[in-house]
């Protein structure tokens, strides 16, 4: 059985554009998971032990030491005690090559910080409620990536 070029522009068009519709679906509820973080009630936390650990990203030509601001804070919610490790709602993007940047970060830090959590599960909290340039640049990215998939992938279809 032989495959026609028409069958294979068929299936990638159809491949792309479940991708790219994946990627918009993926971005989108990303940024309705991070929104309501602005309204998490607040509570007085506690910190455990701030560090900035180094770490090594495998790039090219050469790996490249990454410094890492890492936390561990304790907070009150209702009676339970509760212990987070999140300084936002992607930490990711706090990882930096600049030892002072991410050392600013920590520096940052109060020894008794403002947590956010969330009311259905006080367990999930963070130190900065505010989503940050990088996370709208990350979805920014993906969303029109994932757009111009589809709608590539649909002008293929629609020509065939």
């Amino acid at each position: 059985m032989r495959v026609t070029q028409e069958l294979v522009s068929v299936v990638v068009a159809y491949a792309a554009l479940l991708g790219g519709a994946g990627s918009v679906i993926y971005c989108i509820s990303r940024l309705l998971s991070w929104l309501p973080v602005h309204h998490w009630p607040v509570t007085q936390g506690k910190l455990v032990e701030v560090r900035l650990r180094k770490g090594v990203r495998r790039a090219k030509p050469a790996p490249l030491d990454l410094y890492i601001p890492e936390v561990t804070y304790s907070y009150c919610v209702e009676g339970r005690q509760y212990e987070g490790h999140q300084i936002t709602v992607r930490d990711r993007h706090l990882a930096s090559v600049d030892e002072s940047k991410a050392q600013a970060i920590i520096d940052a830090i109060n020894c008794e910080p403002k947590v956010y959590y969330k009311p259905s599960d006080p367990a999930r909290a963070v130190l900065v409620n505010r989503i940050e340039w990088p996370h709208y640049n990350f979805l920014i990215t993906y969303t029109l990536i994932g757009m111009l998939l589809a709608g590539a992938a649909l002008l293929i279809l629609l020509a065939l």
